[in-house]
């Protein structure tokens, strides 16, 4: 098994979002290729979720990999650190998705998961769109 037979579980709540797609969608995928690698053939969990009061947007991607070591807790988001093996990755995923997210004003967030594994979280504010407001109201 490996990360082509990974299952991709998704639920999104739907809204009008004011993203910029060429900013989102890579740091989105790279937080689902990281999961996909640590858990490969397992099932990836991503939870998109809008807030309409304040415009928040959260999505969560979160695996049941082997979890992440306190070293990588520490230095998840730093240029070149990876623990897989050498020359496997460049370990440049999770720095470029967090520059990515924090040019649109939000934040990437690792945790581990309750259960095992990781989730990863993007937050993004004010990008629920007017007509999301509307319907809410």
């Amino acid at each position: 098994m490996g990360v082509e037979d990974t299952t991709l579980d998704m639920h999104i709540d739907a809204a009008e979002l004011q993203v910029d797609p060429r900013l989102v969608l890579p740091a989105l995928t790279e937080l689902l290729l990281n999961a996909a690698e640590a858990n490969p053939g397992g099932v990836i969990v991503v939870r998109a979720q809008a807030d309409s009061a304040d415009g928040r947007w959260t999505v969560r991607v979160k695996d049941r990999g082997p979890g992440l070591s306190p070293t990588a807790m520490r230095h998840a988001f730093d240029p070149f650190f990876s623990e897989k093996p050498s020359g496997r990755q460049p370990g440049l995923g999770l720095t470029r998705a967090r520059a990515m997210i924090e040019a649109h004003g939000g934040e990437v967030r690792i945790a581990g998961a309750s259960g095992g594994g990781a989730v990863a979280t993007i937050l993004l504010r004010g990008v629920v769109g007017d007509a999301a407001r509307g319907a809410a109201a």
